[in-house]
């Protein structure tokens, strides 16, 4: 099909559109991106990677300006200190994926870079469950049959401060081996 934004991608994006599915694309041209948004508002948009620093800020806010954009926000961009707070306070935890960009990166060093910042119970639930969750309809199915339900193998919690104990979306690497 070419490029993002091309009449082959655009039939792609209308099809996971109008099946209810979220949509992930790799794509540094942030011009290609917001045209896309702007084609497909209720189409979710997933964007790999926030980039180095100039570049994570403006992919924040265009994520903020759309309520139909999310960033993955694996890869480069959010090593430095207080990027991910920057980004949630711009865009909101609702907005933020984990993920791990393996196997080019470590999940662990991922992992531990969220669980550094000073972030509260219910940004680290939307950030590394939640919002993953929502996108691909599951949230209310899994609120409903009770997180115990799941299997043990991909149970993994963390007690935090403020918030009750929860489970780490590294459920869909553990899927994915």
């Amino acid at each position: 099909t070419g490029e993002y934004d091309s009449g082959g991608m655009f039939r792609i994006y209308e099809t996971a559109r109008d099946l209810g599915m979220p949509v992930n694309i790799h794509c540094s041209d942030l011009e290609v991106i917001e045209r896309i948004l702007k084609n497909f508002p209720t189409l979710n948009l997933v964007i790999a990677h926030p980039e180095d620093v100039g570049n994570a800020k403006k992919r924040f806010e265009l994520v903020s300006r759309y309520p139909n954009a999310y960033l993955d926000i694996s890869g480069t961009g959010l090593f430095r200190w207080n990027m991910l707070r920057y980004a949630i306070d711009l865009c909101g935890s609702e907005k933020l994926l984990f993920g791990s960009d393996f196997p080019i990166c470590s999940p662990g060093m991922n992992l531990g870079g969220v669980l550094a910042e000073h972030l509260t119970g219910t940004e680290l639930k939307n950030i590394l469950s939640d919002n993953f969750l929502r996108l691909i309809g599951e949230k209310n199915k899994a609120e409903k049959q009770g997180r115990e339900n799941r299997p043990d193998a991909f149970r993994r919690r963390f007690s935090m401060g403020d918030s009750a104990d929860f489970q780490t979306p590294c459920d869909m690497l553990l899927i994915q081996r």
